[in-house]
């Protein structure tokens, strides 16, 4: 008779960011956010004065959204507008966090 005990793999927990497993360190990963307008102005203006001016950056957003981008349901065929229509929406997500 062969008996075979399952594997167990050797697990240390390092910290809250990292694992040990049978001697090979694991770190954990994290999905980037998706860089925005808001952010990019922001990255900006710390590098220009080392402060951030919120009134200015939502000028600058609410231009950008107003003068930038066309109306919701403005672009004729139908058909066609659906893809646009998807697409203005994905544009607008991106212009804030």
């Amino acid at each position: 008779m062969n008996h075979r005990t399952p594997y167990k793999p050797q697990v240390e927990y390092y910290d809250e960011q990292t694992v040990i497993i049978n001697g090979v360190q694991y770190q954990r990963v994290e999905e980037q956010k998706p860089q925005t307008l808001e952010r990019i102005i922001t990255e900006c203006m710390i590098g220009y004065n080392n402060t951030v001016i919120v009134e200015l950056m939502e000028r600058i957003l609410d231009r950008v959204e107003v003068e930038f981008f066309p109306k919701l349901g403005s672009i004729e065929p139908p058909l066609y507008s659906d893809g646009w229509e998807d697409c203005l929406k994905e544009m607008k997500g991106r212009l804030r966090e």
